[in-house]
């Protein structure tokens, strides 16, 4: 078994004997600042449906931190949003505020003429990493001299290549609007936690979602236009659609959600993050880059 999965298990099993803190185990403080990251409409979620109770919201929330902090022990806690209305106030954070308003002015070095967009990773940083969806860009990154890689981020807007490794240690899956993918837990996690049957749904207040998207989207807006307008002849391509990108698709990921609402994306531009679900997306791009005619500079020496 290779190392990737060995570790991939074991964070797994670690995952499956996390236990949700108890109640005295959440400080008054900690309650306070769980309520108050969320929306209105969140909070009135709470309790309703199939929402999470809304007293056992602090315990979830700080074990949902606790997840994170096992694919990424370098997560700063500060900078975790699992909600959209957490996302919209993650957004002013200091640190997060500060990076989008200097990653936006990010200029692409000019040994590059092909910017590609991917997909950001719950597993952080990326610089250097050889296995999972990095380990194949990082591969392209080495056999395609040309190729300048930009992660597309929520709550970063966009993290550079250069920055693989020495960005902000976030986990913002709050915009996610599937559920499942939202939480990050299944039926039978909800069923050890909460004793039910199935799952329960973290809140989402979509007028939240919108307004971090436009945000988001501005960043990486003006990060486009500000390269374009100093080489005209750079080129821009995105794999990170869940299916071929259609104009007026509406059940799409945050990722997608940003690079349209840029309105500067080619849809010819936009491609699928991988070949099919759960294979490496090396093949797969390299084999687009064929198609476009860009060239493998070790092969073309």
């Amino acid at each position: 078994m290779k190392l990737y999965n060995i570790l991939f298990e074991a964070k797994k099993e670690t995952k499956k004997s996390l236990e949700l803190p108890q109640d005295e185990e959440i400080t008054s403080e900690e309650k306070q600042k769980a309520y108050s990251g969320l929306s209105d409409t969140e909070l009135q979620q709470l309790g309703t449906g199939n929402f999470i109770p809304y007293d056992d919201w602090p315990r979830f929330r700080k074990y949902m931190v606790k997840k994170s902090t096992l694919a990424n022990p370098g997560l700063d806690p500060d900078l975790t949003a699992y909600t959209p209305g957490e996302t919209l106030n993650l957004l002013q954070h200091p640190t997060i505020s500060s990076w989008l308003d200097e990653i936006s002015n990010h200029t692409v070095p000019e040994e590059f003429d092909t910017v590609v967009f991917v997909p950001c990773a719950k597993t952080k940083p990326w610089e250097g990493c050889s296995t999972g969806i990095y380990g194949s860009y990082n591969r392209l990154r080495q056999e395609y001299g040309n190729l300048y890689f930009v992660t597309i981020s929520e709550p970063l807007g966009i993290v550079p290549q250069d920055m693989w490794a020495s960005f902000p240690q976030y986990d913002n899956p709050g915009l996610f609007k599937n559920a499942a993918q939202r939480s990050d837990m299944f039926t039978s996690d909800w069923k050890r936690l909460f004793g039910v049957e199935s799952y329960l749904q973290t809140p989402f207040d979509s007028s939240a979602y919108n307004q971090a998207i436009e945000v988001l989207s501005n960043t990486i807006k003006k990060f486009i236009e500000n390269n374009k307008k100093l080489r005209p002849e750079l080129n821009f391509l995105s794999f990170v659609e869940d299916s071929p990108f259609k104009i007026g698709k509406t059940n799409v990921g945050s990722h997608s959600d940003m690079l349209t609402k840029t309105g500067i994306i080619n849809p010819e531009d936009r491609y699928t993050k991988r070949a099919a679900p759960r294979e490496e997306p090396y093949g797969h791009i390299k084999n687009i880059l064929g198609t476009r005619k860009i060239i493998n500079l070790k092969e073309k020496i």
